[in-house]
């Protein structure tokens, strides 16, 4: 079963995100994989059997001056390897599984707005069955987002998976947001895409992929 699944995470020194630490995977005492954290602190490092159970060792160097200092840490023995990508909605695929308010389903891309009114608005997309998030770490959208509001505005898009969420920038380009989801660990969770905009207001999304991690 092996190159089959991989390990994912996040390095942080003192809550902040590193960018180019270096992971490695040892099974048995051997390094089997590796990878690099890139600006957000996330790593993921593939080629790995779901038979076998893994440490994963981070390796990091800070210049502090004229010194160098040297971060290295271990983890807690047992580490499981998750399977490969599964996705909610790939490009057109598994659009019957997801109820759309105030949008449309196109053939490529979900697209939600709500209607310009007099009253705020909540476009969204829900996929309709729940999620068992048991053995999930993220739950991920690439989307394209059409209109600029600043952090600020009541004006925001956002993914929502179980009281958690995270907001989705605008871009002019697909981009990629993971939600960390290690904490439910629990299924029967509903994945939903939402698009919030006051009144006389426009604030469209469109979404090209959800999956899990």
């Amino acid at each position: 079963m092996s190159g089959i699944a991989a390990i994912s995470g996040v390095v942080r020194k003192d809550g902040v995100a590193v960018e180019g630490a270096k992971v490695y995977i040892l099974h048995d005492g051997e390094v089997v994989s590796s990878g690099e954290s890139d600006e957000s602190g996330e790593y993921s490092c593939g080629g790995l059997s779901l038979d076998n159970k893994y440490h994963a060792v981070v390796e990091y160097e800070e210049i502090d001056g004229d010194d160098i200092i040297h971060y290295s840490a271990k983890s807690m023995p047992g580490i499981e390897p998750i399977s490969g990508i599964v996705y909610l909605y790939n490009e057109g695929e598994g659009g019957e599984n997801w109820y759309v308010y105030d949008g449309t389903k196109k053939a490529d891309h979900i697209e939600i707005e709500a209607t310009m009114s007099t009253d705020e608005q909540n476009a969204s997309a829900s996929h309709t069955s729940p999620v068992d998030l048991t053995t999930v770490n993220y739950v991920a959208i690439e989307y394209l987002k059409g209109k600029d509001y600043g952090p600020s505005s009541s004006n925001y898009c956002s993914l929502e998976v179980g009281g958690l969420k995270v907001r989705l920038p605008y871009t002019d380009t697909k981009a990629t947001v993971r939600l960390d989801v290690s904490s439910l660990s629990v299924g029967d969770i509903y994945v939903e895409v939402h698009s919030y905009q006051e009144e006389y207001s426009q604030n469209p999304i469109w979404i090209y992929k959800v999956w899990l991690e």
